[in-house]
């Protein structure tokens, strides 16, 4: 109206909630890291919808799709989640790619079993589990590394490493925290 009164053509605006991040704090941005990428691979978007909270996943629902929000309450709060991962992928990549990425999901998460996609690594001769985490870029820095090993994260073949020094002797599978793995080549 007031456009209107200054003789300007009327506009209609329309404004929208902003949908936070993965971190269930500030506004979805690449550059908070706290985004999910419509050309992120089906395997990341569908991990990351999986680890936010489930006040954030009402949320999603409610601004990213069409379900019925009261239907989702009454489902169980891993298999809403696990619902909206599936929605999603499922509309930059397809219903199979939604279809294997909750198994997949299933099967290493629930199932405790090693990913069927996983990186091969060649350590070179000497290389410690520090310059392994570097080299193969599962961790960012030294601190990392170090900080995880301390904490009890990082396993070689389902056995904790408690020294910096670790030096794999045999092929194996490498695992950082619940979602990184890494096949050892000697």
């Amino acid at each position: 109206d007031i456009q209107k009164d200054y003789g300007q053509m009327p506009q209609v605006v329309l404004t929208m909630p902003l949908l936070e991040g993965i971190d269930g704090v500030q506004k979805m941005s690449k550059s908070y890291g706290n985004y999910i990428g419509i050309n992120d691979p089906a395997g990341d978007i569908f991990g990351k919808l999986m680890s936010i909270s489930d006040e954030l996943m009402l949320k999603y629902y409610t601004l990213l799709t069409d379900e019925n929000l009261e239907a989702v309450k009454l489902m169980h709060p891993k298999e809403a989640k696990m619902r909206l991962a599936e929605i999603i992928v499922e509309q930059y990549h397809g219903r199979d790619a939604a279809v294997n990425q909750r198994a997949e999901f299933a099967r290493v998460f629930s199932q405790k079993e090693i990913p069927r996609d996983v990186q091969v690594y060649t350590i070179k001769h000497g290389q410690d589990i520090l310059a392994i985490l570097i080299c193969a870029q599962l961790v960012k820095s030294k601190n990392e590394a170090r900080r995880l090993i301390a904490q009890g994260a990082v396993f070689f073949n389902n056995q904790k490493i408690a020294s910096e020094s670790f030096t794999p002797a045999q092929d194996g599978i490498l695992k950082v925290g619940a979602r990184r793995f890494l096949k050892i080549v000697v």
